[in-house]
């Protein structure tokens, strides 16, 4: 019973934003848009931003402001102990922080199809907006690359 208020504990300062529906429901949408890119005759010539590719990249943006935002209220001297520690209310930080972490790692990857799809047709808008999200969910992921040089990464609850 102790083992599971803890764990349910670790996840207290986690938005329900990440949570599974919406994470699947934002994984549909990117293959809708994906496939409206590439296999509809009518939208894949257009070069536009419809209300699927907003739907597409809204979620990814939100989130990678969101670990910015955590990662400047969380700036302190001792921050990389922070991602090390197994206090409970450090845990919770962690969590808070790992949320958002993963749903731009996993559009860093689906970026990758999307701005293929767009960039072999010359779609340049489409490209643009595909372009500056994954650079924008790239940059939590620089700040801690350059803010914790001395970051075991086989140690920390980010492995």
């Amino acid at each position: 019973m102790e083992d599971t208020r803890e764990n349910l504990n670790r996840w207290a300062l986690v938005s329900s934003l990440y949570g599974p529906g919406t994470f699947w429901s934002w994984l549909i949408i990117v293959a809708s848009v994906f496939i409206s890119w590439t296999i509809n005759p009518v939208t894949k010539r257009l070069d536009s931003i419809t209300n699927d590719t907003i739907a597409a990249l809204t979620l990814p943006v939100v989130a990678a402001a969101d670990a910015l935002y955590q990662l400047a209220k969380y700036d302190r001297p001792d921050r990389p102990r922070l991602l090390l520690s197994h206090s409970p209310e450090d845990i919770q930080l962690v969590a808070a922080l790992e949320a958002p972490l993963a749903i731009c790692e996993v559009y860093v990857v689906l970026a990758i199809f999307l701005h293929s799809a767009a960039s072999r047709r010359y779609q340049w808008k489409r490209v643009g907006c595909v372009t500056l999200s994954t650079l924008l969910c790239f940059s939590p992921q620089l700040v801690i690359f350059f803010t914790y040089p001395d970051l075991p990464v086989s140690r920390s609850a980010f492995a």
